[in-house]
This record gives structure tokens, C-alpha cells and sequence, in this order.
């Protein structure tokens, strides 16, 4: 299965919710997150469907955990850059938006994001904070394994300990994701 977005104006409306989103984003704070985890993945989301002609993106940024829009020009805009690709994962759509549903709105893990910081450049472990705050990748993994009945789980494919601790490198690199449904030029794409 594959459909390259750069050809087919029309195909956001095949992405299927609990799809990833894998963003290369470039700027200060990708830079860190680059640095840290050793990926040029620095931002990832959940496909939630199409809604009036727009792709819907659960994220956790500044403004919280938020359903974000893309223009299907914008969303093939970032595919053609390189600074977007999804990656395909068959989960129950209902059981994925009733996931995303009930935890938007939650606070973004800004302090969250500093733990991990401390923890990879000092070797330390941190504290998680549970479910009060959501950083990106700890909402993907969640929703993975809610919308699997709890059969899909990151966190032991990476022997992590807590859905906290679970980066955006962990979600693009997953093997729980079957293949990479759209591609752009990301420098350490991977091909399955």
C-alpha cells in the first residue's frame, strides 16, 4: 500500500485516523530535539480524518493537546519539502478518536520536555508527571495502545518505562507502523 502525495492532490482523504505524522521540522527547538534523540523526526501527530476538506492532526504544542487543520496544498506542500510523512498503522477509528477526544485540551508538557532533556545529557531518570501533561509523542503512543486494545505498545517495543518517555524518533521508527504510506525527502527516511 502506498500513495505519494506529490502525485495525488485528492489522497488525503485515504489517510485513515490513527495514521502518524512525522514532521522534520527546522528551527530552534527541533534543533535540540535533533541533538538529543540522534533523529531528524522532531514533531509527530495523529491522523483524527478529514473534516470540510481538511486534514485533522491531533498535536500537543504550545496551546495544548489540539486538533490541527491542513489544507490538502499545505499538507502537500510539507510532503514535497521533506518535512512531513505519515506512516500507516491499522487501529480501530473510533477507538482513535475516542482517545484523542477525551484528552484534548490537556496541557502541553513543557516541563516534560526539559526532564527529557536532563535525563539523555545527564544520564538521570526523571519523574513521569502520569496524565496531567502531554508532549507529542507521548500522545501517539498512548492512542496507539488504546486504539488496539492495548496490544500495540511503543513503550515495549523500546523498553521504556513510561509513556513520557517515549519520543518522536520511537513513533517514526515503530515497527508497529506496517509501511510508510507518504513520503517526502526526509534525510533518514526509511524504506520497508
Amino acid at each position: 500500500m502506498g500513495c505519494d502525495l506529490r502525485n495525488y492532490e485528492h489522497k488525503i482523504t485515504n489517510l485513515k485516523p490513527g495514521y502518524q505524522a512525522c514532521f522534520f521540522k527546522r528551527n530552534f527547538f527541533a534543533f535540540w530535539i535533533r541533538k538529543v534523540t540522534d533523529s531528524d523526526c522532531t514533531h509527530v501527530g495523529t491522523v483524527y480524518g478529514v473534516k470540510a476538506g481538511k486534514l485533522q492532526i491531533a498535536e500537543a504544542l504550545g496551546d495544548g493537546y489540539i486538533l490541527k487543520e491542513y489544507s490538502q496544498k499545505k499538507v502537500t506542500k510539507l510532503v514535497k519539502s521533506g518535512k512531513l510523512m505519515f506512516r500507516s498503522i491499522e487501529l480501530d477509528p473510533n477507538k482513535v478518536r475516542k482517545s484523542i477526544d477525551k484528552r484534548i485540551g490537556t496541557k502541553y508538557g513543557r516541563l516534560q520536555i526539559l526532564w527529557i532533556f536532563i535525563k539523555e545529557a545527564f544520564r538521570k531518570d526523571v519523574k513521569s508527571d502520569g496524565n496531567k501533561t502531554l508532549i507529542c509523542s507521548e500522545a501517539n503512543a498512548i492512542i496507539i495502545f488504546e486504539a488496539s486494545n492495548e496490544t500495540k505498545d511503543v513503550r515495549k517495543e523500546f523498553g521504556i518505562r513510561d509513556f513520557d518517555d517515549v519520543y518522536p524518533l520511537h513513533i517514526y521508527s515503530t515497527r508497529l507502523a506496517t509501511d510508510l504510506y507518504i513520503t517526502g525527502n526526509s534525510p533518514d527516511k526509511q524504506e520497508e
